[in-house]
């Protein structure tokens, strides 16, 4: 990629994280009549008070914060926290937060929404010691309208109480507080709701395409009125393409409105060109503009068939990773730079895919995928009715957060939708993770209610959930669920996806897959390096499925695999903090079409060369300090070449042409020699990259 599409693409993702999805003012607008939202981040006070009373507005223990805010990350670690090593030994309780505002006289007569975009985990919100709202789910979005709660003239207050204090609370780090971004929208009485737009579209030539947009109109007043919308197509460099005014209807209390608009001379959304239009909605009522709403989409298609995924009738197999929403010493108040670094090394390592694991992420993430060029499989439950589970082995009984998933199912599933319908890098519904009831037949029953609802509220993507190994039920998979799912998703299953794709005609997605390892017990999960084979589970995956997702992409706190002190999951390929691992560049050289190489040196005296876990990634080293070494190393060198010739001091030590066939690496012994190693790679596309690493000095790349 050259400096000047590197400088497009950064102008483009800086415009759209401004604009995409934001409610903003168009040019020359009269704002006095329009819909007018701000953040509502800064200014608040927080109190950590570990009661369900409500604190009194003096109380000295107030605290100056601004939001995004995670008290858990700030609170530390403690080897007695009732999280354990799998909520990353970090502390939960009741958390208040207190913040005071004013109604701008110009919208006094508006209607105030406000949006929380993360609370995790119970919220209660209070404006002007008045009960408004509760909110259960911690990683959904949610809103209130206020309206009838506030001042119009005077100081209003808003509380909020957030509760995480039933530890523990979840299978993994969560955070706590107020973690994602605030809004505080105004509104008039006729207006297009949160979430109100739909837009789908259809390609009718190469350089045309039909865009669908169904719009959802809200009257707040006493009186039915005249309403009609006129949309504008904004292009990537700021120009109107297209403008479409739908006819003039009466509105009393709601009204959904379709609009289809031709386009020509489009650009399709793409992997190496994420396109983005926006649609600028404005609403007329008696020909006066009083609202206006922006929807941003990317014009693309997707089909899937046994033989494939495929994005714009071409063929793009699925190499990605699964992701948490923290991010090291920010928690879960995670700053725009870091969700946007971390997606870059995953794309410098060649991933296209990221699978959310195992919730909504922060709508600012995916707005970075669609800038970025990033497939995401997006998941709505971790787990469903049952709130605990038993590993097979017996070793953990692991507690699941209760959201009140039967009793809210189907509104969290449809604020889930609603709200990220619209990007065009999700390309699927993940429904539910390794859902503990998924060989039962409640699990089909939930399976088929929540698929019917999804496709009713958006058909154009693909259902699926994960399954987990069969270890509770090995002699009844695939289980009835798999049957019930548009994409059958595996966990850890590659033995399977030859045999289940042949036999059922599964369209299978790997969702989950060890990094290094495979199992080679077909019935059950066993915990122990010696039922664990090294065979790369990604070839089989290129052969038999759509995709192959490495559980995990980025270390994370909590699943601690270890007892204290390890505090968080530590076999990524790229550390907490962003730091590559050698493990990086082996997903690398299978994951990237650019020509690379990377030479690393097995420590077969460290401990834990093989692990105990079918996630540990043997113990090597990218540096050449070997003195306390007697023998022959192992040397591993990780490429995409389909030629390394090694070097030791300049002098050839082997040329391999053929990497192993099941561990996916070139391999070579040598003995210890102070100096320098140096791998040349010779490829169709690069006829000399050379790779080196020496005493001292970790590795270098140079193409000649």
């Amino acid at each position: 990629m050259n400096d000047d599409i590197k400088k497009n693409q950064m102008k483009r993702i800086l415009f759209f994280l401004v604009s995409i999805g934001l409610l903003v003012s168009c040019e020359n607008r009269d704002e006095l009549n329009t819909r007018v939202s701000s953040s509502f981040n800064d200014g608040w006070k927080f109190l950590l008070l570990n009661e369900n009373q409500k604190p009194t507005y003096d109380n000295q223990g107030w605290q100056n914060t601004d939001i995004p805010h995670d008290w858990s990350i700030e609170s530390g670690f403690s080897e007695t926290s009732k999280t354990g090593g799998r909520g990353g030994y970090f502390s939960g309780g009741i958390g208040w937060y207190l913040k005071t505002f004013q109604v701008p006289t110009e919208h006094i007569d508006k209607h105030a929404i406000i949006e929380f975009d993360g609370v995790y985990k119970d919220a209660d919100i209070w404006v002007n010691d008045i009960h408004v709202g509760h909110h259960q789910h911690g990683y959904l979005s949610f809103f209130f309208d206020i309206t009838s709660f506030i001042s119009k003239d005077s100081t209003n207050t808003i509380l909020v109480k957030v509760d995480n204090s039933d530890l523990p609370h979840d299978r993994w780090y969560s955070g706590a507080g107020i973690y994602r971004n605030v809004r505080l929208t105004y509104v008039p009485d006729v207006h297009i709701p949160v979430w109100g737009t739909y837009i789908t579209t259809s390609q009718k030539s190469l350089d045309t395409a039909a865009v669908h947009i169904d719009i959802a109109v809200k009257n707040l007043a006493k009186n039915e009125v005249p309403v009609y919308i006129i949309t504008e197509i904004i292009d990537a460099n700021r120009k109107l393409v297209a403008t479409h005014q739908s006819k003039t209807q009466t509105i009393k209390d709601s009204l959904n409105l379709r609009q289809n608009i031709d386009l020509t001379n489009v650009t399709q959304w793409s992997l190496s060109n994420p396109y983005m239009y926006q649609a600028r909605h404005r609403v007329f009522v008696s020909d006066e503009e009083i609202d206006h709403y922006v929807t941003s989409f990317g014009i693309r298609n997707i089909t899937y068939t046994k033989d494939g995924f495929f994005l714009n009738n071409e063929k793009v197999f699925l190499k990605g990773v699964n992701i948490h929403h923290d991010a090291g010493c920010e928690g879960s108040a995670v700053s725009n730079w870091t969700m946007y670094t971390r997606l870059k090394t995953l794309k410098e390592m060649g991933c296209n895919t990221i699978r959310l694991s195992h919730n909504p992420h922060a709508p600012e993430l995916l707005n970075m995928c669609d800038t970025m060029g990033i497939l995401v499989i997006a998941e709505a439950f971790d787990k469903w009715e049952v709130n605990s589970f038993t590993t097979p082995d017996g070793r953990w009984t692991v507690p699941l957060p209760a959201f009140g998933f039967k009793e809210h199912w189907k509104k969290y599933t449809t604020d889930f939708i609603k709200r990220d319908r619209n990007h065009p890098s999700v390309i699927m519904w993940s429904l539910g993770n390794e859902v503990v009831e998924a060989a039962e037949p409640l699990g089909v029953e939930v399976m088929s209610r929540l698929k019917r609802l999804v496709s009713d509220l958006e058909p154009g993507r693909p259902v699926t959930a994960a399954i987990q190994p069969p270890g509770h039920h090995p002699d009844l998979r695939p289980w009835e669920i798999a049957f019930n799912m548009d994409i059958v998703s595996y966990n850890y299953q590659s033995q399977f996806f030859k045999a289940d794709k042949e036999k059922y005609d599964f369209i299978i997605l790997g969702s989950e897959t060890l990094p290094y390892y495979t199992r080679d017990n077909m019935k059950e999960i066993v915990h122990g390096g010696e039922h664990y084979l090294p065979v790369n589970s990604f070839f089989e995956a290129q052969k038999h499925a759509i995709g192959h997702l490495i559980w995990a992409g980025i270390d994370y706190f909590g699943e601690a695999v270890k007892p204290w002190p390890q505090k968080g999951w530590e076999n990524a390929p790229i550390n907490t903090a962003g730091f590559k691992k050698p493990f990086f560049y082996f997903l690398q050289s299978l994951y990237s079409d650019k020509p690379m190489a990377h030479i690393v040196v097995r420590d077969m005296t460290a401990s834990g060369v093989v692990g105990k876990y079918g996630w540990d990634w043997p113990v090597v080293k990218s540096h050449w300090n070997w003195e306390h070494i007697e023998d022959s190393l192992q040397i591993q060198v990780y490429s995409n070449c389909e030629e390394i010739a090694l070097y030791l001091n300049d002098t050839l030590v082997a040329t391999n042409g053929k990497k192993d066939e099941k561990q996916g690496y070139f391999a070579f012994t040598a003995p210890y020699t102070k100096g320098a190693l140096k791998a040349v790679g010779k490829t169709q596309w690069c006829t000399s990259l050379r790779t080196h690493i020496e005493n001292s000095r970790y590795a270098t790349c140079d193409k000649a």
